[in-house]
């Protein structure tokens, strides 16, 4: 595989990442707290004094480069604050909404970084594309429309967003008036972007080693196949080409994406401290994906959904009907259900979105439920 790094910080998602710990109070301490509870039998003394010196400077970094953001600040609460969705899930912000997917992550100055992805957002909305879903750790899903297709308002397409009513209903003002809070981002961020352009050269020495790891991890593994052992589905990674870059303030994420400008190719986010041999080999992996999936399926509503769909394809309609659900909620359902591979979606005529049941993926799910529940 073909992967290009690109060695600078990305500053503007960089300082987004950074406000957004800062006002929901994660802290950099219980990163290392979690990394080292679950994946410290693994490490070495290097690899822990590693991770407890990166975590140790973040904080350092946190508190001087938004020592400007203003907590009281409205338009700060709105932009950071957390946003809760059905599955549970709370590391997305609205602030994150309007960049992540929209940025290309090769331009590193701050304003040409803002300028493009204001550039990408309005080419998406305002063309044949449609928002179709958001994902951790705040990603907007869109797709392209068939020709004959009739673009939805923009409510009803973030009516698909898997959030709950009253954070749709926030997404929805922001995005509609997306000029102006995305120049109010841009001035939260301002001087934490300025801080951080000298400050996270202090972690250099780790993004180059964490490069040149991926390098000869990335060799002989397929992203795809990186994804699938986290119990994603990686139908979508089957590339040849990504460019990738090491993600210094979010060092505990790892996302994978196609590009939008450049569909054959990926763009990668490598968190400094995600540590792909620990990653495949710990137990604690494998518990996480299992309990990621059982969350998803912890809803009597979606288990009925996946018996519905056992010998069949169906619609969301039909599935509206049949589980006595109204259509905006079954649309939440069928966002979580395909989010973790449990279930898959094809375009038909018009509008219609046909789902089945990836048997593959819930064989996996049960295989893996198995081997860490009953003994072999």
């Amino acid at each position: 595989m073909n992967v290009e790094f690109i060695r600078e910080p990305n500053l503007l998602l960089e300082s987004i990442e950074l406000v957004y710990r800062y006002v929901s109070g994660k802290t950099y301490e219980d990163v290392r707290n979690n990394i080292i509870v679950n994946y410290g039998k693994s490490f070495d003394d290097a690899q822990t004094k590693l991770i407890y010196d990166y975590t140790s400077t973040l904080s350092k970094i946190m508190k001087q480069a938004c020592l400007e953001v203003n907590l009281r600040d409205e338009c700060t609460k709105k932009l950071f604050s957390k946003l809760g969705n059905a599955s549970g899930g709370n590391n997305m912000c609205i602030a994150k909404l309007m960049t992540f997917n929209f940025a290309d992550i090769s331009i590193i100055d701050l304003f040409d970084a803002a300028d493009y992805i204001n550039r990408k957002f309005h080419s998406i909305i305002g063309g044949r594309y449609s928002f179709c879903g958001v994902r951790t750790p705040g990603f907007i899903e869109f797709a392209k429309l068939s020709p004959g297709d009739t673009k939805r308002s923009l409510m009803d397409q973030i009516d698909t967003f898997d959030l709950e009513n009253q954070y749709k209903w926030e997404t929805y003002k922001v995005l509609s008036e997306y000029d102006f809070y995305f120049s109010k981002l841009v001035d939260i961020i301002r001087p934490v972007a300025k801080c951080l352009k000298t400050r996270l050269h202090d972690v250099d020495d780790v993004v180059e080693e964490r490069i040149a790891f991926w390098k000869e991890y990335l060799e002989p593994h397929s992203v795809e196949h990186f994804v699938e052992s986290q119990g994603n589905n990686g139908e979508k990674y089957v590339k040849d080409n990504a460019r990738a870059i090491i993600w210094r303030v979010s060092c505990d994420e790892l996302v994978a994406d196609v590009d939008v400008d450049s569909p054959d190719w990926l763009k990668m986010f490598l968190g400094a401290l995600i540590v792909p041999g620990a990653v495949m080999e710990s137990k604690n992996i494998q518990i996480d994906m299992v309990q990621r999936s059982l969350q998803v399926l912890g809803n009597k509503k979606r288990l009925e959904i996946l018996y519905l769909l056992k010998n069949r394809r169906l619609f969301g309609y039909e599935i509206a009907r049949l589980v006595d659900l109204d259509a905006t909620t079954v649309s939440r359902h069928m966002s979580a259900l395909c989010a973790s591979g449990l279930v898959t979606a094809a375009k038909g005529e018009g509008h219609t979105i046909y789902y089945t049941s990836n048997t593959n993926k819930i064989r996996k799910l049960l295989q893996n439920t198995g081997s860490l529940l009953v003994e072999s």
